[in-house]
């Protein structure tokens, strides 16, 4: 296989057909592996807790993110702070 026709297989086939199937998975790949090896392919969902990524707005998809990057910094705290108190018992 040449060169441009491993762009167009990893553009077309990978990204953009199952946008226009209206597949609910996209096809990525780690840029660590993208020129040694076709096997390490991650097919992701382009919804997320009813979220389209595709058509939704850009304040959407930063109000998701900062609802999902909140959640997940409380969870953290809260195990920090239970570790803590294990630890130090006057806390």
């Amino acid at each position: 296989m040449e060169e441009g026709e491993l762009y167009y297989h990893a553009i077309m086939d990978k990204f953009i057909l199952p946008l226009t199937e209206k597949s609910p998975y996209i096809i990525i790949q780690p840029t660590t592996y993208s020129d040694k090896t076709t096997f390490v392919n991650y097919r992701v969902k382009t919804k997320i807790n009813g979220l389209d990524l595709i058509e939704a707005e850009l304040s959407d998809i930063e109000s998701k993110y900062a609802e999902e990057m909140g959640y997940a910094y409380g969870a953290i705290l809260k195990n920090v702070l239970g570790d803590y108190a294990k630890i130090f018992t006057d806390l």
